[in-house]
């Protein structure tokens, strides 16, 4: 199985005859064929101007690898859950997420942990959920590591209430 499932091209902003490409693989993940990726956001994990750009939808789809559905994160769905639920739904994975109350840090960095653990990829995320630049997937961990886990204790309640639950080491996060 090829690491890179996806590929785009995408021009150079300094030289228009000159595109590079930008590949993702089965667990978000993105590189890039620019010097700039290549000698230093490699080892950061950080995104070239060219990886945003495909992230934007700016760029030219070069070819698509269909990965085994084993290796893709399973489909998220909305739903009214105490917690990121596992369900299978025709013999496909699908996570029920629990919506997100606005201003519950602790509860929003436990979807994202748990998203994490289910194998979606921080960009992904980061993407779907609209995070702040501060936000990383190393301080959601250890936010989560260190205050625990916050569940919904009733969803549909008519006063919304929490627990607390420890989060046990390793996770592999």
């Amino acid at each position: 199985m090829p690491r890179w499932i996806h590929k785009w091209q995408v021009a150079s902003r300094s030289n228009p005859d000159k595109t590079y490409t930008v590949a993702r693989d089965a667990a978000g993940h993105y590189g890039c064929s620019c010097p700039h990726w290549i000698n230093r956001l490699q080892k950061t994990g950080g995104e070239c101007h060219h990886i945003k750009q495909v992230i934007a939808g700016r760029g030219e789809q070069h070819s698509t690898i269909k990965a085994p559905l084993e290796l893709m994160p399973p489909e998220i769905r909305p739903a009214n859950v105490k917690e990121v639920t596992l369900q299978e739904v025709f013999g496909k994975p699908i996570l029920l997420v629990p919506l997100i109350p606005l201003g519950n840090t602790h509860f929003a960095a436990t979807v994202l942990y748990d998203l994490l653990r289910q194998g979606h990829s921080w960009t992904a995320l980061k993407q779907r959920y609209d995070l702040a630049k501060h936000n990383t997937r190393g301080r959601i961990v250890d936010y989560v590591r260190g205050r625990g886990r916050m569940i919904v204790d009733v969803p549909d309640g008519p006063q919304t209430t929490y627990t607390i639950v420890s989060v046990s080491v390793p996770d592999g996060l």
